[in-house]
């Protein structure tokens, strides 16, 4: 059962955890290494040419700079801008101004704005900007850390305009959109854990099951109103607005709420510093909020739900073959507008200069700011979808698959959410799991004769559990916090309710893919 193409093709992967979490590698530097390797053991242990092995890192790392980096690139970059025309300060002041219950506030910052932030720009923002604002506002590092950690879970799957099932979509040839489709499977298996998280963010804010006392229902509709919206956007329009709409709705859900509560703040959950009273207008919110309104508004104009509007977009394209021999071609096709990453940058240009002022030497340099701040994950990003590539072609991921299908059978789907799960908390990223293990569920899904949907939106799903405890999160928590040196402090108060998401999630896609096999 385990012949030596078996330990051939799991040395990739056992390479790159040693290197990351045993030998403290960046991440870009363990997937150059792994590389090497996954090249070395396909060409003498698989006879794979070296025309096919070239051709596939050519292809790979094209996939993975356009258009995984190139969004990443525009998320963060508008975010670069709007910290310097003051917009981002001008939000997190509205938002700290709203209640002085700490129950409230860290639902409506590290919740509702902190997924709007990782719909817009992932790359940690949900985790650093809602921690920031708690801090100012006098939280307990450690309670509003670990609050922050596990809020920044089911929207990393549609992060960075849905970036990790757009690019899942793509790599496995298999639908996002659609009853059906990757994005809206994904968000029901996660919808359970719209309405707990919420609840959890609470307690651990406040201490304990007590702190939920007068929050039930307000509570339990914010996880609802942000489900709902999730789920009909997945479905429709695939994963690119996913996050976005959940947050926005639940964000405003929320507001209105509160805004109708009455009840005074019992003193132990009040917050340490008075809140913000300065009223803002209505101009100063929409210009602090014109970029983002801009990203989505033209994502939604490019999106499914406008045909003629994305097809002449879609024909602004170059497509690149890689010939990979014995009569095999990949073809990788750049939309020069129509893929999110521009679209965030003319939105971000355009607001920009018309809404917040920004001046040109401004948006100048800060292209190179963030050409310096995201070279590393751009060129990890890029390795990682080589080596995913290779790896799938020359057949290092069924000879993996066939004897982990024998060992567990039947049970395999309830393994699904641990295997993206791994993924993330080695990698540090949603994508790089989705990309890494998302053609093992499909040899898997084919051998077992289930949904290979399922089993692929199963292991992204899984992947977000990790998310919480990732070093590499855990790290930009601990700066944000300011807990230099309690990074065990931090695993330790997290790592309970990652483990507790990933069960109810084995429950969910083992479940699911019976359900599934049956209908």
């Amino acid at each position: 059962m385990f012949d030596i193409h078996f330990f051939l093709g799991l040395a990739p992967l056992v390479a790159l955890i040693v290197l990351i979490v045993g030998l403290k590698l960046p991440v870009w530097k363990a997937v150059l290494v792994t590389l090497a390797l996954v090249l070395g053991i396909s060409y003498w242990g698989y006879d794979v040419s070296a025309q096919t092995l070239g051709m596939s890192v050519a292809y790979g790392a094209l996939k993975g700079f356009w258009p995984i980096t190139i969004v990443i690139f525009g998320a963060i970059y508008s975010y670069n801008i709007m910290l310097k025309s003051g917009a981002i300060a001008s939000i997190r002041g509205l938002l700290s101004s709203v209640s002085d219950d700490q129950r409230f506030l860290v639902l409506l910052i590290s919740w509702c704005f902190g997924g709007f932030l990782e719909a817009a720009a992932g790359f940690a923002t949900a985790v650093a900007i809602p921690l920031g604002i708690l801090m100012a506002l006098g939280f307990n590092p450690i309670r509003a850390a670990i609050a922050t950690l596990v809020a920044d879970t089911v929207a990393t799957t549609f992060g960075a305009v849905g970036i990790p099932l757009v690019i899942m979509s793509d790599q496995l040839g298999l639908p996002a959109t659609g009853l059906t489709g990757l994005s809206s499977l994904a968000i029901l298996q996660l919808g359970v854990m719209d309405l707990i998280i919420p609840f959890v963010m609470v307690m651990i804010v406040g201490g304990g099951v007590k702190a939920l006392k007068g929050m039930v229902g307000l509570t339990l509709i914010t996880g609802i109103a942000t489900f709902i919206p999730q789920w009909i956007i997945a479905v429709f329009l695939g994963p690119e607005l996913t996050a976005f709409g959940g947050a926005m709705v639940s964000l405003a859900v929320f507001l209105w709420l509160v805004k109708r509560r009455k009840v005074d703040t019992p003193d132990e959950y009040r917050v340490t510093v008075p809140v913000q009273t300065q009223t803002r207008t209505t101009g100063e919110i929409l210009r602090a909020t014109s970029i983002y309104a801009l990203i989505f508004l033209f994502i939604l104009v490019s999106s499914p739900l406008f045909p003629a509007v994305q097809q002449t977009l879609n024909t602004v394209s170059t497509t690149v073959p890689f010939d990979l021999g014995m009569g095999t071609v990949l073809t990788a096709k750049i939309n020069w507008i129509a893929t999110p990453g521009v679209l965030i940058l003319f939105a971000t240009v355009l607001g920009g200069v018309l809404f917040q002022k920004v001046g040109i030497k401004t948006f100048v340099v800060t292209v190179f700011e963030t050409i310096k701040q995201l070279w590393a994950a751009g060129l990890a990003i890029s390795v990682i979808v080589a080596m995913a590539t290779i790896m799938d072609r020359a057949g290092l991921i069924s000879t993996v698959a066939e004897p982990l299908l024998a060992v567990t059978g039947a049970g395999y789907p309830f393994v699904v959410p641990w295997i993206g799960a791994l993924g993330t908390f080695v990698t540090g990223s949603v994508t790089n799991a989705n990309i890494l293990f998302g053609s093992l569920q499909v040899h898997a899904a084919e051998a077992l004769s289930l949904n290979p949907l399922w089993l692929a939106a199963g292991s992204a799903a899984g992947a977000t559990a990790t998310k919480m405890i990732a070093p590499q999160s855990i790290t930009i928590a601990v700066s944000s916090a300011g807990l230099i040196g309690m990074d065990a402090t931090l695993m330790k108060g997290t790592i309970k309710w990652a483990l507790l998401y990933l069960v109810i999630l084995t429950v969910i896609v083992g479940l699911g893919a019976a359900w599934f096999h049956l209908s």
